[in-house]
């Protein structure tokens, strides 16, 4: 009895393709991988690392689905509020459950939800819901996490979906990520670039309202590491009945910044480029600049459980990435 597919989708993005990047590397040979693929440019980059391809996006679901019945272990890294392709996913590995003959492994799945599952309204402001630290060793917190915030209607059809125990199921949400990707396509997050492309086109570095609020950070590096240790976690679980799904919950965070003070530092690094007129950062008001709406409120998280498994996270900080990051944006744009 024996794990040897993975079906990942994602493969071609930041977090997906650096999973892959883990996987080849830590288990040379052992798996035999399949990606849902958007675009056929990207198989050829694949496919030399011995990735199979299937066209498909997170809306052909019904290509997601028989992918997923055919795999012993999916990685979604694609969508975290995808709902009906979350869905998509779990159908099918428990169609692949239910038609397991003799010696057929439970499937497993590890899904990538966010922290922003715990956040608020702030408009660039600390306030009293970022006191709270959110633990993913407490049960309780993981439960008690609002309906109404974004994310959350996946992870509560993963939870629901883990108790019928056809299907071993992992949630890993990850904080503000930070480096360059080791995947073979996306090299690039999303939060800090985003700060940045708005500071060009406004030739300002902005930071939303008071600049007080604060978020989690992780390196790409180190959260690729705990995707293989909660994928050892979930291997060593193989023929066990299924758990707590609350006990499979584990955020992708290890420093604490204020966006206020990412905005400051990154000020006279454009400035010296010639690309903003002032080497001080300055207050936008909330929603004026889509671009910094992921860096406008708080978001306070522990990861414990993800410490638990053996997690020692060596990478940069925030503060450290900057100049790194700023550069690998500005060359793509």
């Amino acid at each position: 009895m024996s794990y040897d597919t993975i079906f990942i989708i994602g493969a071609t993005g930041y977090i997906g393709g650096a999973v892959l990047h883990a996987l080849l590397t830590a288990y040379p040979g052992k798996y035999q991988y399949t990606a849902l693929v958007r675009s056929e440019k990207d198989f050829p980059v694949l496919e030399r690392l011995g990735v199979k391809c299937i066209l498909g996006s997170s809306s052909t679901l019904d290509v997601v689905e028989q992918a997923c019945a055919e795999a012993d272990i999916v990685v979604n890294a694609a969508d975290a509020d995808g709902l009906a392709l979350a869905q998509a996913v779990v159908k099918g590995m428990e169609r692949r459950s239910g038609e397991a003959g003799v010696g057929r492994v439970k499937p497993i799945l590890i899904h990538t939800s966010g922290t922003g599952v715990v956040t608020d309204k702030a408009g660039g402001r600390f306030t009293e819901f970022a006191r709270k630290v959110w633990n993913d060793a407490s049960e309780e917190d993981i439960k008690s996490i609002d309906p109404s915030e974004p994310h959350r209607d996946v992870d509560l059809m993963l939870f629901s979906a883990h108790t019928r125990d056809l299907v071993n199921i992992h949630i890993i949400a990850p904080s503000t990520i930070v480096g360059v990707g080791s995947g073979p396509v996306r090299k690039i997050t999303q939060q800090l670039p985003n700060m940045v492309r708005a500071a060009v086109k406004h030739r300002t570095t902005y930071y939303v309202g008071e600049g007080t609020n604060v978020w989690m950070n992780v390196d790409i590096d180190d959260l690729e590491e705990l995707y293989l240790l909660v994928l050892q976690k979930a291997i060593i679980q193989a023929g066990e009945p299924n758990g707590s799904p609350y006990a499979n919950f584990y955020w992708g965070s290890v420093n604490k910044h204020c966006w206020g003070d990412v905005a400051r530092q990154l000020a006279p690094l454009l400035f010296a480029k010639g690309l903003t007129d002032s080497p001080e950062a300055k207050s936008i008001e909330p929603d004026k600049e889509p671009l910094l709406r992921g860096t406008a409120n708080n978001s306070v998280t522990k990861a414990d459980r993800a410490f638990a498994l053996g997690w020692k996270p060596k990478g940069k900080t925030l503060e450290e990435a900057i100049p790194e990051d700023v550069e690998l944006t500005l060359a793509l744009g």
